[in-house]
């Protein structure tokens, strides 16, 4: 219905909720809720403490400007909210070139709303091509004030290429991303790879999170020391990163690299 553009279940100020937990094993799940921008979920999502299991999805999706949107939500937009939800054994399989991929949403697009007490646990994503992959959000999109707090990730591995984060991969304009707790994870990219997030992009704020048992690895070149406990690389703006606690970790920067703009003659 939100893919077919119905305004009863995708409009600013929907409130959809969970009455009780979910099983999608036996679920081909290569649709998402909002599989494009211009039909996106603008809504109310509550999971009501509700979990939803055994998510699969394998996504061939061509696009010619790589903006596939790959997640339990494809793309949300406007206020959307999610919360109170739990995610747990995902597995993806994003098999194209591009970017947006994630187990809850692919792609927050001029998104000022918010994700809120998500847990996503013993998830498993293999994207080795595409640009923007984590396990709460893939790629944020010029969101103004995208709020993503209180989340859980427990248990997840992911291989993708660039901007690749525990909770999101590309975190573009000023994002926050405050007192969330990433555990036992394997993340793997060519670059920007974090604890929290892959990059984040002109300002937000990574405060008060927890890192705990976090593998990172960056194996391309394509910038020195992108791999950080917090945001594998930072660029211009104001990002506020403080009060990260940290266990068991072998990689110790918080953050990895930081990119500043050379000024023009």
């Amino acid at each position: 219905s939100v893919n077919n553009g119905e305004t009863k279940y995708n409009a600013a100020g929907v409130y959809v909720a969970l009455d009780a937990d979910i099983d999608m094993a036996s679920v081909d799940w290569s649709v998402n809720i909002g599989d494009a921008a211009d039909t996106s979920f603008d809504g109310i999502f509550d999971g009501k403490g509700k979990k939803i299991l055994n998510l699969n999805s394998v996504e061939t999706a061509k696009d010619p400007w790589g903006y596939i949107c790959t997640g339990l939500f494809g793309c949300i937009a406007g206020n959307a909210q999610i919360k109170n939800l739990t995610l747990e054994n995902v597995n993806i399989t994003a098999e194209y070139t591009g970017n947006n991929v994630a187990a809850l949403v692919g792609f927050a697009y001029n998104c000022s709303g918010a994700i809120d007490n998500v847990t996503v646990k013993n998830v498993a994503i293999n994207a080795a091509n595409a640009t923007g992959v984590g396990a709460i959000v893939g790629y944020d999109y010029y969101s103004p004030a995208l709020k993503v707090t209180n989340c859980t990730v427990d248990g997840t591995s992911i291989n993708g290429a660039a901007y690749v984060g525990g909770v999101i991969g590309y975190a573009s304009t000023k994002i926050e991303l405050n007192n969330n707790t990433v555990k036992n994870l394997n993340l793997n990219g060519t670059a920007s790879v974090g604890g929290v997030a892959g990059i984040m992009l002109a300002g937000g704020s990574a405060s008060g999170n927890t890192v705990e048992n976090v593998q990172l690895s960056a194996t391309g070149a394509m910038w020195d020391n992108s791999v950080g406990l917090v945001a594998g690389t930072i660029t211009t703006g104001s990002v506020t990163v403080a009060g990260t606690t940290t266990t068991d970790c072998a990689v110790t920067d918080i953050v990895g690299g930081i990119l500043v703009e050379k000024p023009t003659s």
